[in-house]
């Protein structure tokens, strides 16, 4: 298991299996139920991009997530998210 974490972001990632499965722990410290949905979905739409575009390989993702991601810009989420799954893949190979 490759551990990862830059800013509010967390990443635990196991290689192996055919498709990419994520999986999203926002803990109570995130906010109430409002906020961590809505970290939740920012942080689905961003894993899907990178899905869209080809830099989510196969494996399991454990995506750890704080407070910070909802004050964070889109654009540094991803650029952010991005860094994680390619360290993690990196270190994976």
């Amino acid at each position: 298991m490759r551990r990862r974490r830059r800013g509010p972001l967390s990443l635990r990632y196991l290689p192996g299996g055919d498709a990419a499965r994520v999986a999203y722990a926002v803990g109570r410290n995130a906010g109430g139920a409002v906020q961590r949905n809505r970290i939740r979905r920012r942080l689905r739409a961003a894993l899907r991009e990178l899905e869209r575009d080809g830099r989510l390989g196969p494996g399991a993702y454990l995506l750890g997530a704080g407070a910070g991601v909802t004050s964070t810009p889109y654009p540094e989420l991803l650029q952010t998210l991005s860094g994680l799954v390619e360290d993690a893949a990196e270190a994976g190979a």
